[in-house]
């Protein structure tokens, strides 16, 4: 699936309905990351693909989390880095899903040449789902305001005054 807004909700709608402490806006920026490594340059220089390809496979993904999180002070590192990870893997979860005429994606790079996909759609079928995509991140936007109000429905109705986050 190859089109942002698809790898975009795939992983906001996982977000919302999962731990929001745990699944953190680097999990959004990690289901992004593989494509804003790769394309524009693939898309500006279509020669340049077999130096940016490794950016699109586990281990390249590894090694790229793993230097952005260094970048944070390390009581968030080990956070950043498993959200940029974890983003970043279901990313090329989806990814794999598509049909390619020629090249594909090189799940086992270094370790393998060969390469790897289920071939079930071509990758402009998910335009088609777009309107699904904003409509279902509306119903999950709203979903998450309708929570919001519920928890300060109840924190402003406690008898001894408002509660704090730690009493949820």
């Amino acid at each position: 699936m190859p089109d942002l807004l698809t790898h975009f909700m795939t992983a906001y709608g996982a977000r919302e309905l999962a731990d929001r402490r745990r699944l953190t806006y680097w999990f959004l920026v990690g289901a992004l990351l593989p494509d804003v490594l790769t394309r524009p340059s693939t898309i500006l220089m279509p020669s340049s693909f077999w130096f940016t390809m490794p950016f699109h496979t586990p281990v390249g993904l590894l090694l790229v989390c793993l230097s952005i999180s260094l970048l944070f002070r390390s009581s968030v590192r080990k956070s950043v880095f498993l959200n940029l990870l974890i983003g970043s893997y279901v990313h090329v979860g989806l990814d794999i899903f598509q049909e390619h005429i020629a090249g594909s994606y090189y799940l086992f790079f270094p370790f393998s040449w060969e390469s790897f996909e289920f071939d079930l759609m071509w990758p402009e079928d998910t335009l088609y789902l777009a309107p699904v995509w904003i409509g279902l991140g509306i119903l999950l936007l709203l979903r998450r305001v309708y929570i919001q109000r519920q928890q300060g429905k109840l924190r402003s109705n406690h008898p001894e005054g408002p509660r704090t986050s730690e009493e949820f």
